[in-house]
């Protein structure tokens, strides 16, 4: 093996993470579910692909399931951030709503759920209020504790600027917020909890 490629292979990470994946892939393909249309054997994954991308069905449906995962995500970050930008801002908000936006950081989202059940009741129509009270928590959380944090050093920088609230939001705050909202985002997509 020449020395360049034995270089290159030594800074790659160790592969011996993927057994498991390969062990389960094996078991699955020595299975051999023929008539299962949920679960076809590894062996007929890549003829199903190139049938599907041949009748023209695989790129809309690919198209499809990103939009119905990524349109709840960024609505959710979008509604957290906007209500944690203006919790952020305001200190009567701050002094009002913080302890219990404090209260609920060290929850995990089981414990947020039964607590919005508990709170609001367990009614069919509020179940998914809570849902997205317990999607939207950290963000709004994460955000409003950034924009808060950044209201107090930033905010002489617009008075001394002299720019209104409306630049002031956009120019320095939301610039200034969006780094923490977003990695929150990030982890949210991840990580259900």
């Amino acid at each position: 093996m020449p020395k360049a490629i034995g270089q290159f292979l030594s800074g790659l990470p160790p592969l011996r993470g993927l057994f498991p994946l390969v062990l389960f892939l094996a078991a699955w393909q020595a299975i051999d579910p023929q008539g299962s249309p949920y679960f076809p054997p590894p062996s007929a994954w890549w003829a199903s692909i190139v049938t599907l991308t041949k009748s023209g069905r695989l790129m809309p449906a690919l198209n499809s399931t990103l939009l119905t995962l990524s349109s709840p995500s960024r609505s959710l970050a979008f509604f957290g951030g906007s209500i944690g930008v203006l919790i952020g801002r305001s200190p009567l908000a701050r002094r009002l709503l913080g302890p219990l936006l404090n209260s609920g950081r060290g929850w995990h989202a089981a414990g947020r759920c039964a607590g919005g059940r508990l709170v609001l009741g367990y009614v069919e129509s509020l179940k998914l209020v809570i849902v997205v009270l317990v999607a939207v928590w950290p963000i709004l959380l994460n955000t409003a504790s950034s924009t808060s944090a950044l209201f107090r050093i930033l905010g002489d920088v617009s008075r001394t600027l002299r720019i209104g609230r409306l630049a002031t939001l956009r120019k320095i705050v939301l610039p200034a917020a969006a780094p923490r909202s977003w990695s929150e985002c990030a982890v949210r997509c991840r990580s259900p909890s």
